[in-house]
């Protein structure tokens, strides 16, 4: 389910650093601060950051969907022997660079240009 805090860092990246799964420790370096037992639903999101819904639900199911081989990973020390779960692994690695806002940013901002490149050439349809 969608809402309006989107996760850049998925949180089932945080887990492992949490003793219940639910909160963890950490520094804020923008306010040089310790801070103990921060919620992991408040770390690493933006409010719509990725424009809709709809793409958030389908980060939220690719990652309902890895979070389990990832933990695998994490208790076996070895990559999936199952394909599925290898091809996944691969496509959610691959998909990395689109999370951080920066990237989306920066993509957003090319395709932009290729657009304004190609309607430039060929005029809008």
């Amino acid at each position: 389910m969608s809402s309006d805090k989107q996760h850049i860092v998925p949180r089932f990246y945080f887990r492992p650093f949490s003793a219940d799964g639910r909160r963890l420790n950490l520094f804020n370096l923008r306010r040089n601060k310790v801070i103990i037992g921060a919620s992991l639903k408040g770390q690493c999101y933006r409010r719509g950051v990725y424009g809709t819904p709809e793409f958030e639900n389908l980060l939220s199911k690719h990652e309902d969907r890895l979070a389990p081989v990832v933990a695998k990973i994490i208790t076996t020390a070895a990559l999936p022997s199952v394909p599925q779960d290898y091809f996944f692994l691969l496509q959610f690695v691959a998909s990395l660079h689109l999370r951080p806002a920066a990237a989306l940013e920066e993509t957003n901002a090319g395709i932009d240009l290729l657009l304004k490149d190609i309607f430039s050439r060929t005029g809008p349809y």
